[in-house]
């Protein structure tokens, strides 16, 4: 039996050795190997009973799998000591979802609830030698219709009825627009069997109740199950320094609570990524009995203090996050589960995330409302990356029940998770829902409000009395009367891309925190392949529509794709130029809502990542391929960026600085026409104060030598003294309407494997340069380029193995082509 730590805590691993039968869809029994953590859909899939749903139309042919029940079953064996200890619990640390659990022939306990820890006491079931166990899953779809049938307290909107308001599951495993429909179920987490002697801990809190300059107030709270004789300790440690922290004993329910605080000077602070360093205290408990350690808890734990300020402005309220009395302007992007198959993700696959997220100049995540909590590993690598989280409880697009049987169930899950994640200093926001109330005041307004006592009164109440280390909103979009206003509390901008508008659009949004806004884009031409392996694909084809889940998506790539760019001549054309596209849009929104900060406090578009291949609103598909947007990202969200732009009154460029530092140097503004000659430019010495915006012009064409726009492109360039040089382009008119001709690219491959680069040089300007080595996942480190005429470029390439020649030979080199040939 695994020991936690060493104490007399003791885990027994149940992971392994499991089995899983159910019927198939013609009514025969189907019994297969099972992994833990795993669910229904990979087991059946590994076996060979359903083909991969993320290729093809697959997914279809799947779909009967979430309307059958399934079993896991498995024994072991326990020895006597293990089976006389006196507290024994069977721990499931995720349950999807509708699940009926039985020990050794006798029921166990129903659960209902995806989201959070179960326990069952089995002192006294659990016996010496073999054990068994089933875990019966009853169809998550099947169970759902039966409670709405039952309660009938909110309409289910989606044309098939789909149930997911009743169901405390991930929702978007129920289909999304831009998500398969894999409703899954199964032990997506850990499973043991755990014993303890005297007392255990159950929950500890690390708050920062105070700080200054010069020192840092922090308190613990921890609280333990056991009998009266328990004693804890607790201590701090950051570098070389370690801190004890004396603690107070009280009574609570059934166990025991400690508390205490410490003073610590000059604190070691954590900062978003780009304000600061991401110092972390290593926190420690150990709980005591009779003088002897019988459990521990160790952590690690950022000092820092958040506040959402609403400053009156104009005609309304702002919405501004403040990190350690700063105000951060919040550059990042939506987070959606990224698997539709949650247990195989890992420790790693959320690192790579994060710092995916981290590498594209991102200092915010949102984790939507359609999602999950994440576990563990996510939170840990933003804390440690210091990528800040909006954290959104699963509620989304929908009414909910408010039956005193759903907020029972609601009440348990959200306070298990608030202890759970409260010690990130990453998370800097509990979020109550995606767009319920926006939904409710302009989607359903005829129908009540289903929900409105968890978001406005449940939540609110539970964060306050667990975690008041940081801010609760109601909603997003939330604010004022109208949810979704310019002028109060946070926005989502969807009148570009699903309203149909132009991207020019977002040039008139003036909301003053922009928590989704976006614009689709096929994923790369390797996850294109999964679309259709062995068809003659293109955008049309029934195969690659079938990989966008939003009504209306494939038209909506075709018109804003012909507003943009001449008609491609292949798939792979399609594929550059949408992604193109959607760099573009969300380039303009973002650098817009910049250049006003802290007018604008914050841009996080809809979003990172992807959990199948499929055409969605993603930077980088779901094996983190990264699309144009993910390297127009890096560039856009840069702590010191550029904006060039003609607007009405005519060109201006902006200095936009978000570092801790100024950010100074020579400003030009330049007019070139495509084979380099400069038509006209000023230049200005200029200065922008650390969250400052500097603006250059507005120039009239002529002022610049401008005849014909269609020859021309815009340039700014800041040589700076501490940042170097930073640069922006920009065209007059769209590219279908530019001369843009061949820019007489020339390349080479040079380097070992491992370690090559391609070095390109352009004749004339090379707009939307695009790289990729077919058949081979290489990741270069610059991609989707507007290359100056004359200039040359060298662009690492890691992934791969290949020699330089043959990546030479095989490298396809690309560039966007004008209208106007």
């Amino acid at each position: 039996m695994a020991t936690k730590d060493g104490m007399a805590v003791k885990r027994l691993s149940l992971n392994g050795s499991w089995r899983l039968r159910g019927g198939g869809p013609d009514g025969a029994d189907i019994e297969v190997p099972a992994t833990v953590p795993g669910v229904v859909h990979m087991d059946l899939q590994r076996a060979g009973i359903i083909d991969d749903p993320f290729i093809a139309d697959n997914e279809l042919a799947a779909e009967w799998v979430a309307l059958r029940d399934w079993t896991y079953s498995r024994s072991w064996r326990v020895s006597k000591g293990q089976a006389s200890a006196p507290h024994i619990e069977l721990v499931f640390e995720g349950l999807d979802t509708f699940a009926e659990i039985t020990l050794n022939g006798q029921p166990l306990g129903r659960t209902e609830n995806m989201f959070v820890t179960h326990r069952f006491d089995v002192a006294g079931r659990v016996r010496q030698g073999e054990n068994t166990i089933d875990v019966k899953f009853l169809s998550p779809v099947a169970e759902g219709l039966r409670l709405h049938r039952r309660h009938r307290e909110v309409t289910l909107h989606e044309a098939d009825g789909n149930p997911r308001p009743y169901v405390r599951k991930a929702q978007y495993s129920f289909g999304w627009d831009w998500g398969p429909r894999l409703a899954t179920s199964g032990l997506w987490r850990d499973v043991y069997l755990e014993s303890w002697h005297g007392g255990r801990i159950e929950s500890v809190f690390w708050r920062t109740l105070k700080l200054s300059k010069k020192a840092a107030q922090v308190e613990v709270s921890i609280d333990c199950r056991g009998d009266g004789s328990l004693e804890a300790e607790a201590s701090l440690s950051v570098g070389g320094s370690a801190f004890d922290v004396k603690l107070a004993r009280s009574r609570s329910d059934g166990g025991a609570r400690f508390s205490g605080k410490v003073t610590l000077k000059d604190p070691a602070l954590w900062w978003p990524v780009g304000h600061g360093r991401q110092n972390l205290y290593k926190a420690k408990v150990v709980l005591k009995s009779g003088g002897a350690e019988i459990d521990a808890h160790k952590c690690d734990f950022g000092v820092r203090t958040v506040e959402l300020r609403r400053p009156r402005e104009r005609d309304g309220e702002g919405f501004r996050i403040a990190i350690n009395g700063h105000e951060i302007f919040c550059k990042g992007a939506n987070w959606i589960p990224a698997d539709s198959y949650l247990p195989r993700l890992s420790r790693r696959d959320y690192s790579e995330w994060v710092a995916e997220a981290a590498g594209a100049n991102m200092n915010m995540l949102r984790v939507w409302g359609g999602g999950i909590y994440e576990g563990a590993d996510f939170y840990r690598a933003c804390d440690r990356a210091g990528v800040m989280v909006w954290q959104d409880f699963p509620f989304a697009c929908a009414m909910y029940p408010e039956g005193k049987w759903f907020l029972k169930n609601v009440e348990h899950e959200a306070r298990l998770a608030v202890k759970a994640l409260r010690n990130h200093p990453s998370l800097v926001l509990w979020c109550g829902n995606n767009e319920n109330h926006w939904a409710a005041h302009s989607w359903w307004p005829d129908e009540p409000f289903g929900g409105k006592t968890i978001y406005d009164r449940l939540l609110p109440e539970i964060t306050a009395e667990l975690d008041p280390s940081r801010p609760y909103w109601p909603g997003s979009p939330w604010g004022g009367r109208d949810p979704n206003s310019e002028t109060r509390g946070d926005r989502h901008a969807w009148q570009v891309w699903s309203g149909w508008s132009d991207y020019r659009e977002y040039l008139s949004d003036e909301g003053g925190f922009l928590s989704e806004f976006g614009f689709q884009a096929p994923p790369p031409m390797e996850a294109v392949a999964d679309f259709g392996p062995g068809e003659k694909l293109h955008p049309q084809h029934p195969l690659f529509e079938h990989h966008n889940k939003q009504v209306g998506g494939p038209e909506r790539l075709a018109r804003f794709l012909a507003a943009v760019f001449p008609p491609p001549r292949d798939l792979e054309g399609f594929v550059h130029l949408t992604q193109l596209v959607q760099a573009e849009a969300i380039r303009m929104g973002v650098l817009h809502w910049r250049s006003r900060q802290m007018e604008t406090a914050g841009a996080l578009y809809w979003q990172l990542n992807d959990c199948w291949p499929v055409c969605s609103w993603s930077a980088s598909d779901h094996m983190r391929r990264p699309k144009a947007l993910w390297y127009y990202s890096r560039r856009f969200f840069a702590p010191v960026a550029l904006r060039t732009e003609e607007l009405a009154d005519g060109i201006s460029a902006w200095l936009i600085n978000d570092s801790p530092s100024p950010a100074d140097g020579a400003l030009t503004l330049s007019a070139i026409d495509f084979d380099g000659a400069v038509k006209g430019e000023i230049t200005q010495g200029v200065r922008a104060a650390p969250g400052g915006v500097v603006h250059l012009g507005p120039l009239k064409r002529a002022e610049l030598g401008i005849e014909d726009p269609s020859c021309v492109f815009i340039a700014a360039s800041l040589k700076a003294s501490r940042k170097g040089i930073v640069r922006d382009t920009a065209f007059l008119l769209r590219p279908k309407h530019l001369r843009l001709g061949d820019p007489g690219l020339k390349w080479k491959v040079t380097g070992t494997g491992g370690a090559l680069a391609v070095e390109i040089t352009a004749k004339r300007l090379a707009y939307g340069v695009y790289l990729r080595i077919p058949g081979v996942e290489a990741r270069f480190g610059d991609n989707f380029m507007t290359i100056l005429p004359g200039e040359t470029v060298k662009v690492s390439i890691s992934g791969t193995e290949l020699k330089a020649r043959e990546a030479a030979r095989r490298v396809v080199v690309r560039w966007a082509p004008g209208g106007l040939e």
